[in-house]
């Protein structure tokens, strides 16, 4: 994987990128005020022991503690903003000097995996039709997709085994792009206090 030393319009993307991460985050993240599962349509795990009413009370989501960690041809890629707690401490970082990984597509197809992880609540690519130098920092991306969507063809998330998955994204082409990937896993179920979901985000380069 060659990296390339992130240009200044690259730091202010990632900035711009992360800093609406976090504040979506802190609006929809780590409110208490959230819609109640049953009326927003998410499945509730019931315990053999809990009556209906009860179970319309209680969550049983996979939480991790750590963030997950992207990989492409086996070498991470560096998140570039992370907002995170478990029980024991807290990750909060927005990455200034960042190292851009240049990833290489085949067929126009591309496949990242994601190590150390379960589920994610929202996965969301977005794509920029520029190169890394030119990319403009204030802009809006020219496509987004929403990756755990399964009427979607161009990304697509699949857990690969106990802890990793698998993320396919497809119909790239051959110019080049830059591709932001956002995505949101629910916090521990004793932080439901302060948050429900922790975020993590990355930035890379494709040719």
């Amino acid at each position: 994987m060659t990296l390339k030393l992130v240009s200044t319009a690259t730091t202010k993307l990632g900035v711009r990128i992360g800093c609406s991460l976090l504040l979506l985050t802190t609006l929809t993240g780590c409110s208490s005020n959230v819609a109640n599962p049953v009326e927003s349509g998410d499945e509730v795990a019931m315990k053999p022991e809990q009556s209906q009413d009860e179970s319309l009370l209680s969550l049983t989501p996979d939480a991790l503690n750590l963030p997950p960690v992207l990989k492409f041809e086996g070498d991470d890629v560096r998140p570039f903003a992370v907002d995170w707690k478990h029980p024991e401490g807290e990750t909060n970082q927005l990455q200034e000097n960042l190292d851009v990984p240049n990833v290489r597509t085949t067929d126009g197809s591309l496949e990242l995996a994601i190590d150390r992880t379960v589920q994610p609540v929202s996965l969301v690519l977005s794509i920029y039709h520029t190169s890394i130098r030119e990319i403009d920092p204030t802009g809006d991306p020219d496509l987004v997709v929403d990756c755990l969507k399964s009427d979607n063809s161009q990304c697509a998330f699949t857990m690969n085994g106990a802890q990793s998955g698998k993320l396919r994204i497809d119909h790239l082409g051959d110019e080049e792009k830059v591709m932001s990937l956002q995505a949101e896993y629910y916090a521990d179920p004793s932080l439901n206090t302060e948050r429900f979901v922790n975020t993590v985000g990355w930035i890379y380069s494709v040719n």
